[in-house]
């Protein structure tokens, strides 16, 4: 929060009016940062078209890794649902974390029999995404995929396309892919681009439009 406060108060010095940024991960710090006017795009509708065509709604949980991530799981589970026609349902797993060490296994909600997503903010070491598919799989889940909006890979990210990991990991273009990681197939890591939804969100900026339907994912 302190660092994102000092970043605000850069944008503020030089006259920012408005500042436009997706998918953030603390949201609480980023709001009390700034003291111009921001928006905040959710990334559920880069990543909602491809779910749709690749899961069966009938059997579909969306699962967030932590209990501050259930907003964003909603999200995506109302797109979804809407898409697909369907009732999709819903998880969550604890998580603490001490002195940088992350705990917790309980699994909230029934994902037995069912095709799993697991949604987050970022990808980093993966072990967060790691630890909520081992918990989904021992939790008798049929299938288990994942999907985070920032590809903020370091080279310990490898483990999730080993076995055990997701079936595939979708991600955005909003972080470069590290060499590494770009040879992957898409089978087993999908890139969604934010392309569209920024020419959309430039296009209404320079026509003075509102952004809140781009934010809420319409």
């Amino acid at each position: 929060p302190i660092t994102m406060r000092y970043v605000a108060a850069l944008l503020e010095a030089v006259g920012t009016d408005r500042v436009v940024v997706l998918e953030v991960h603390n949201e609480a710090a980023f709001d009390n940062a700034f003291r111009c006017e921001t928006v905040r795009l959710e990334a559920a509708q880069l990543f909602a078209e491809t779910i749709a065509a690749r899961t069966d709604a009938r059997h579909l949980v969306v699962v967030s890794p932590d209990v501050g991530g259930i907003k964003r799981v909603q999200q995506l589970r109302t797109m979804l649902a809407a898409k697909l026609g369907s009732p999709i349902g819903v998880a969550f797993m604890e998580k603490t974390r001490s002195e940088g060490v992350v705990s917790g296994e309980m699994l909230v909600g029934d994902v037995a029999g069912r095709d799993v997503l697991i949604y987050d903010d970022l990808v980093s070491s993966g072990t967060t995404l790691l630890r909520a598919t081992r918990a989904c799989r021992q939790a008798g889940a049929r299938r288990v995929v994942a999907a985070a909006t920032h590809p903020v890979f370091t080279s310990q990210a490898r483990q999730l396309f080993e076995p055990g990991g997701p079936e595939y990991l979708l991600v955005s273009d909003s972080v470069p892919l590290r060499g590494e990681f770009a040879t992957l197939g898409a089978h087993r890591l999908t890139v969604c681009s934010i392309v569209p939804l920024l020419a959309a969100v430039i296009e209404r900026l320079q026509r003075c439009e509102p952004l809140q339907d781009l934010a809420r994912g319409a």
